[in-house]
């Protein structure tokens, strides 16, 4: 959509120039501000990111022995001594371990050793972190921990996540996703799935998670659609990429009328694809 075009300044009345001027103005503003974005967003596109070598972790099990998953445990309590449950779970028959959803290496263990000023090399305050870890401590910490291709937009290895950080994650290796939040829906069929499969299936395509509301309002106040019949939705595969959902049950008039049921969402379309017809919305 070239925005130079798209506001054309009125050709009468003629005594009308000052108008004619202020809507040149805006139409120079609007496309300024549009192309700033484009460079922007052609610079994020273009940013190449190292290759590293991810293994997934195996699915998580239904059952299991409680050797078994201490064996997955072991490591990380070395360093994660202080936490108010070792376990999501309170119900004492759900036997897992750490690597079981997160992923991760649980044959690393740390000792404690100290460093030359005498304290604890595992401090992970922010202080330490500032000063920087024992180098004995970060090389195991990293061979324990799934570390992002973009460690510096994640601040690795600090676990706070940044902000706007969602589809971001895009560019990350599912290892990574599972590794930081077992419950993101790329990955929760594998950290969860042989138990909560259902549940996953049905947050896939819930509101909450396609923000349909959102999109299906915006498309059509903004000229995009012609209908208020929803039918975009966010949603992403393992790799990264737009996923269109469909309904596992063929929706009828009825049940879309009376239910809101949609037989399928389709990913958002491309900005250059679907221009809005308000272009004073997008300045």
């Amino acid at each position: 959509m070239n925005l130079n075009n798209a506001i054309a300044p009125p050709t009468k009345p003629a005594s009308n120039n000052r108008w004619q001027g202020w809507l040149l103005a805006l139409g120079f503003a609007v496309a300024t501000v549009s192309t700033l974005g484009i460079d922007q967003v052609a610079h994020a596109a273009s940013e190449k990111l190292p290759e590293k070598s991810y293994t997934m972790a195996p699915h998580a099990p239904e059952r299991q022995t409680a050797r078994e998953a201490f064996a997955k445990t072991e490591g990380c309590m070395s360093c994660h001594t202080q936490t108010d449950e070792h376990t999501m779970h309170a119900n004492p028959g759900v036997v897992l371990g750490c690597t079981d959803c997160h992923g991760g290496d649980a044959t690393v263990k740390w000792n404690g050793k100290e460093d030359k000023q005498g304290s604890l090399a595992y401090d992970h305050t922010r202080a330490a972190r500032e000063k920087g870890f024992a180098p004995e401590y970060r090389a195991a910490l990293d061979k324990a921990h799934i570390a992002p291709r973009n460690e510096k937009f994640w601040n690795y290895p600090s676990s706070a996540n940044p902000k706007r950080s969602y589809a971001k994650l895009n560019k990350e290796h599912p290892a990574y996703i599972r590794f930081i939040n077992p419950g993101d829906l790329r990955v929760a069929r594998e950290a969860c799935g042989a138990c909560h499969l259902p549940v996953i299936q049905a947050q896939e395509r819930s509101l909450m998670s396609t923000s349909a509301m959102l999109w299906g309002g915006a498309s059509y106040n903004n000229g995009i659609l012609p209908y208020k019949r929803y039918i975009l939705g966010e949603a992403y595969t393992q790799d990264g990429q737009p996923g269109l959902l469909k309904n596992p049950v063929e929706a009828s008039n009825d049940l879309f009328v009376h239910k809101g049921i949609l037989n399928e969402l389709a990913p958002l379309p491309a900005w250059e694809t679907s221009p809005p017809g308000d272009v004073f919305r997008v300045f």
